[in-house]
């Protein structure tokens, strides 16, 4: 694994954790306790972890291979698009192992300052962004489980002292009843929610102070939110190409990938208003975030010879609305279970 993303990751567990805490202790003091995060990189390839709380100490494990399949699949595409552009400058065919030692080199100027460039390095920072994004996601999706007080609902449901969410599917969710299930996918909805909004956050900052946060030569700052929604398309289209989870079914836990997508980012483009940016900006980023969802889609299909569009997918598909809406009426009977456990406000919490 590189050891820059497992900084990163275990980096950006502790400060929003941290963070999270001091928020809490500021504007929900009376949900306030001492508490610690013990979190884990188990090497492990399976695409997989899980959250649990046990006392005072909150537990997130995520398997290395979560973060390898990722980056792996993020540099071959980069690597694919370097080829291409490659043929076209060399204007004669090569074969994939000749391509793969060459790189190009360039200057684009930026305020009238000359920069020069390494596509071979440009592209291995733009892949270990995207799996950062990625990465970051996952973990605050567990954060959001931990401190929307899911684990300890679950736990006292269970009458265990912890009770562990898994990251995706669980092999024994045909053993629940259809109650469990739906309570589930509800707080999974909850969680992407959370993830979206903090994951949205980070972009903005990123992009308030490009030159210092990213330093990526080829990138302006708005691409910031291409790439951002290049990278969790991406995530979810692994997930659904892998997982096969495209039947909604009473006895899921999750929702389909592709519903879970389409979900997030309705959150993400509802978001925008929200914050304080320029009208210009807020339409900009729309594109943006648009455009990099549906070329990851694009480049998915043409790695993987797959025909997933996610749009189609949801129109021929009436179970869509009659899930999503089933969730989201849920949500305010979950919000009344977790207002105990939970130490953050909850979505609409009065």
């Amino acid at each position: 694994m590189d050891k820059l993303l497992e900084t990163d990751i275990i980096n950006h567990v502790k400060s929003i954790y941290d963070y999270m805490q001091v928020y809490i202790k500021n504007y929900k003091p009376e949900k306030w306790y001492k508490s610690q995060l013990e979190f884990k990189i188990k090497k492990d390839k399976e695409i997989n972890g899980k959250a649990w709380c046990d006392n005072d100490i909150d537990h997130i494990e995520i398997n290395s291979g979560v973060i390898d399949l990722y980056y792996d699949y993020f540099s071959k595409i980069l690597e694919q698009d370097k080829n291409t552009i490659l043929k076209i400058l060399i204007n004669k065919e090569l074969e994939d192992d000749e391509l793969k030692e060459m790189s190009y080199e360039g200057i684009i100027y930026k305020k009238g300052i000359p920069i020069i460039y390494d596509s071979k390095l440009v592209d291995d920072s733009k892949a270990k962004l995207l799996e950062i994004f990625v990465s970051r996601f996952i973990v605050t999706h567990e954060i959001g489980h931990i401190l929307n007080g899911h684990c300890k609902l679950l736990a006292s449901k269970s009458q265990k002292e912890t009770h562990f969410i898994p990251m995706y599917y669980t092999a024994n969710s045909g053993s629940m009843s259809s109650q469990e299930a739906l309570d589930r996918r509800t707080m999974e909805m909850d969680a992407d929610a959370f993830a979206t909004t903090q994951s949205m956050l980070h972009v903005l900052y990123l992009y308030s102070d490009f030159d210092r946060q990213v330093k990526i030569k080829m990138m302006e700052p708005k691409d910031i939110f291409y790439w951002w929604a290049f990278a969790i398309r991406s995530h979810f289209l692994v997930c659904q190409d892998r997982f096969v989870d495209n039947r909604f079914h009473k006895k899921m836990t999750h929702l389909p990938s592709n519903a879970r997508w389409i979900m997030i980012l309705t959150t993400a483009l509802d978001l925008l208003p929200q914050y304080n940016i320029t009208d210009q900006e807020k339409k900009c980023f729309r594109e943006k975030i648009i455009q990099g969802a549906t070329e990851a889609e694009i480049k998915f299909n043409n790695i993987k010879f797959t025909k997933y569009d996610v749009f189609n997918e949801i129109a021929e598909n009436k179970d869509f609305e009659t899930y999503r809406s089933e969730v989201n009426y849920h949500w305010e009977r979950m919000k009344s279970l977790l207002l105990e456990y939970s130490r953050l406000p909850l979505f609409n919490e009065s």
